[in-house]
């Protein structure tokens, strides 16, 4: 049997729940991508005033939206997801 590879974010562990040949257990298929709704893979660990947790996908990741400069908000503000940057590897 195969060990659920979902990451959550408030552990750095894989889930490790049984599952088939997805890789994905049935409480996490459930999971879709905030940014473009495909199969999530693990949960934003963005820690702003509580950890995000958004369900996001391989292709996804947590960004910020470009209305604050790093350091000037707090909590979520200016906090986002977005698709991941194609950087030629």
């Amino acid at each position: 049997m195969n060990k659920c590879k979902y990451e959550m974010c408030y552990c750095y562990n894989p889930c490790g729940k049984d599952c088939d040949e997805s890789g994905i257990c049935e409480i996490h298929k459930s999971k879709k991508c905030v940014v473009c709704g495909e199969q999530a893979t693990n949960e934003c660990n963005y820690s702003g005033q509580f950890v995000c947790g958004a369900p996001l996908c391989n292709n996804c990741e947590s960004g910020s939206d470009g209305n604050f400069s790093k350091g000037l908000g707090w909590g979520f503000i200016g906090h986002t997801h977005i698709k991941r940057k194609n950087k030629g590897v």
